[in-house]
């Protein structure tokens, strides 16, 4: 077990040990439950980003170790295809640097223990991952407060001006007067604490809000959606995505990371089409940090997409998950349009599965042969 690996589990330990303080005291009512929960959410949240730094450490040693092994496996390609009387210019190269790195069985070592380094990268990838799904999972249920409702069950979605809160209601009503912007934002800023609270029937007010003339309380309804974990707010999700400013779609990402629901791979896959390089850069880390099932929903629809620079950073994204599910959305890469983006996907592939590919077809029949030999981690059973 490598110190990075012991560092996680150790820290997961003490994080386990620590909720079960923060839990055993959350029957508490008034402020002193409110108070538990904020220390259960800082908690969690700081567990998170801590495993998520050692995820992310694993993930670019994984990825250069990956790369080296590719770049040895070229030389070694480029060197015996030389052998057999191919006098590119490139192979000359490639056995002068083998013959200087001690030749073609010393190479062979080499990618032999670079392959076993990936896999062990591999498979601490995975169980960080999964560390980071636990500890989000354990974030969503909310300790019972009286007179509170839960926020991880399913919700009734409220018509506009169905609410039974008097402030909800107050603010709706000045949505439906002539009234300044200024005090419709004031209203809708009264209702924060609300939405914080991820309160159901906010949610016809704040949809209200996204169609006002006022750019910023459009943006402070987008805003005011970031902390809901219910499916029922990704219809106003969608509509925040289809506005024309970039801050408002910025702001709406976060849900889309944390809710269980396909459609939040539909609504990611929409916004890496989005125009805005910082729009498209977010919807890439809220696919990173999505539950593997949504995950694969994401990619699998990303990687037909038009942008080359996008395609090549979900196929990034395929290669460190370097699973079952991933290889098989990556077979898709080899019908795409762009040739350089299938050698792309070819080289990965090979490095994967140390299988060479000429097209779609090919690979998909080798796959239905051999797809046995390998179980959903994509290690040879």
């Amino acid at each position: 077990m490598g110190k990075l690996q012991k560092k996680v589990f150790i820290r997961a330990g003490l994080s386990i040990v620590l909720l079960g303080i923060v839990f055993s005291g959350c029957a508490k009512k008034g402020k002193a439950a409110s108070d538990e929960k904020e220390v259960q959410t800082a908690l969690l949240q700081k567990q998170i980003q801590t495993l998520r730094s050692e995820l992310e450490s694993v993930q670019k040693e994984l990825e250069a170790e990956r790369q080296t092994s590719l770049e040895l496996a070229e030389m070694l390609r480029h060197y015996r295809g030389g052998g057999q009387g191919n006098t590119s210019s490139a192979e000359p190269s490639a056995a002068a640097l083998i013959q200087t790195s001690g030749g073609a069985e010393v190479l062979l070592s080499k990618i032999k223990e670079l392959t076993e380094e990936i896999q062990r990268l591999k498979e601490e990838n995975s169980r960080l991952a999964g560390q980071v799904q636990t500890l989000k999972a354990l974030r969503l249920p909310v300790p019972a407060v009286e007179g509170q409702k839960p926020t991880s069950a399913p919700v009734e979605v409220y018509a506009v001006g169905e609410s039974g809160n008097q402030t909800i209601k107050d603010a709706y009503a000045l949505f439906q007067k002539e009234t300044a912007s200024s005090e419709r934002l004031a209203a809708l800023e009264s209702t924060q604490e609300l939405a914080m609270e991820q309160e159901p029937e906010l949610l016809g007010l704040l949809e209200k809000a996204l169609e006002d003339p006022d750019p910023e309380v459009v943006r402070t309804a987008a805003q005011m959606l970031e902390p809901y974990r219910n499916p029922a707010v990704l219809p106003l999700i969608e509509k925040a995505l289809r506005s024309r400013d970039e801050e408002v779609r910025l702001s709406v990402l976060g849900p889309l990371e944390e809710i269980e629901d396909p459609r939040c791979a539909e609504l990611a896959v929409m916004a890496l089409s989005d125009p805005s390089d910082t729009v498209r850069g977010r919807a890439l880390d809220v696919i990173r940090g999505q539950s593997p099932d949504i995950q694969i929903l994401s990619l699998s629809r990303a990687i037909g997409l038009a942008s080359d620079e996008v395609k090549s950073e979900v196929l990034s994204l395929l290669e460190l998950r370097g699973d079952k599910a991933a290889v098989e959305v990556m077979f898709n890469g080899l019908k795409d349009p762009n040739p350089e983006f299938r050698e792309e996907v070819k080289s990965v592939l090979r490095l994967l599965l140390n299988q060479e590919f000429s097209s779609y077809n090919q690979a998909m029949r080798w796959w239905k042969t051999n797809h046995s030999r390998y179980d959903d981690n994509l290690l040879e059973q």
